[in-house]
């Protein structure tokens, strides 16, 4: 349903980098999917990060002068832009560790932190 958010659970991001395993590209493919049977509706992927992890990326495969937060949710729109979702369909944004969902004084925590989720709206 329109005006929903949903983390990608499958996605376990390392401290410090971005690629997406393949348990977390199966899911994005599985969005991709839904994208793709419903033009109607807009999706803007939001990346974090836990509070441990520098916002600057200094890791192999830089992206020009994105954060690590832009560099995860870049990660899943590349991906949805590759399995033909419509770039006018999808956003992404970059939000560093703002909004916390877990402690970052415990591993769980800081794992939780490290995610992207996807907002669905309507167009």
């Amino acid at each position: 349903p329109a005006g929903r958010s949903f983390v990608f659970s499958r996605v376990n991001y390392p401290s410090g980098d971005h690629p997406i395993d393949a348990s977390g590209a199966e899911q994005a493919f599985l969005v991709g999917e839904i994208l793709q049977r419903f033009p109607n509706v807009r999706a803007t992927i939001h990346g974090h990060i836990d509070g441990m992890e520098s916002e600057t990326y200094t890791g192999p495969n830089p992206r020009g002068s994105m954060t690590l937060s832009q560099l995860r949710a870049h990660c899943v729109w590349q991906r949805l832009v590759y399995q033909g979702v419509p770039r006018s369909q999808i956003e992404m944004v970059g939000h560093a560790n703002s909004d916390p969902v877990g402690s970052d004084d415990m591993a769980e925590g800081r794992q939780a932190n490290r995610r992207v989720e996807i907002e669905i709206t309507r167009k």
